[in-house]
């Protein structure tokens, strides 16, 4: 509530804890992240740095798509998606140190903070190897795409714990990544992709989740329309909000919509 760039001082204490992380003060943010008497103990893959210039410098000098999956390996403590082309074909790689949690089926749930009286919530210092990161050269399709989604599926029926590895378990939905997909397939399958076609995908504004909410929009006024007790329910404004999505929004999302 303070001016701009004006602000208090305050001191926080965090204990390092060798080889496992660092205990975080119970004071760093107002709720509590643990137990009355428990201490949050973090643990990051940065807090061991590695120097990657000389893999980026290898990626750059690649000459193969070969070349350049191997200099990714060089480059465990950057968080980003690489893909190179050539015009023999084009690959897609994560280098990024992820820790190996051992099977999902028998580990705490590692999206919330675990319970350190079971020594398996401690990283063991394993990491995956490179095949069990995201990596493809699409042979068959003939392109690739990233948009924050889960890059293997694991999370689509809400259970990490029944995958063959863990790789996350918090990710974008994949409408961004739907989208992508769906164009993509349609501007290859008619040939001749252009410049202009790739650049309106990139600003292209169309809305995945209209395509869920508007049918089940729909489905619940034609209810309301046919059951008295439910027609009861709905307001004059939230019907005729209901109506100005269905009947006038062009599912894009853009400023001077009503509808987005």
């Amino acid at each position: 509530g303070m001016p701009a760039g004006e602000g208090r001082d305050a001191t926080l204490i965090v204990e390092e804890v060798p080889g496992f992380g660092v205990l975080l003060p119970s004071n760093l943010v107002p709720l509590p992240l643990v137990d009355p008497g428990r201490r949050a103990l973090l643990a990051y893959t940065g807090f061991s740095p590695r120097d990657p210039s000389d893999a980026l410098l290898a990626m750059q000098r690649a000459e193969t798509l070969d070349d350049f999956d191997q200099a990714i390996s060089g480059v465990s403590t950057l968080g980003f998606n690489f893909i190179a082309a050539t015009p023999e074909g084009i690959t897609y790689r994560v280098g990024l140190d992820v820790p190996n949690r051992g099977t999902p089926s028998t580990m705490q749930a590692p999206y919330l903070i675990m319970n350190g009286d079971n020594a398996d919530a401690f990283w063991t210092g394993d990491m995956l190897p490179l095949d069990m990161l995201p990596h493809s050269r699409a042979p068959e399709r003939g392109f690739l795409y990233s948009a924050n989604n889960d890059p293997f599926g694991f999370t689509h029926d809400g259970d990490v714990h029944n995958d063959p590895w863990y790789y996350g378990g918090l990710f974008a939905p994949g409408l961004r990544a739907r989208r992508i997909d769906q164009e993509l397939t349609r501007l290859t399958a008619r040939g001749g992709v252009t410049l202009q076609d790739m650049r309106a995908l990139q600003t292209d504004t169309r809305s995945q989740f209209a395509d869920y909410l508007l049918p089940t929009l729909q489905a619940a006024l034609n209810a309301a329309a046919e059951d008295p007790t439910l027609s009861e329910s709905l307001s004059e404004d939230g019907e005729r909000v209901a109506r100005l999505l269905l009947e006038e929004w062009d599912r894009e999302m853009v400023r001077d919509s009503s509808g987005a």
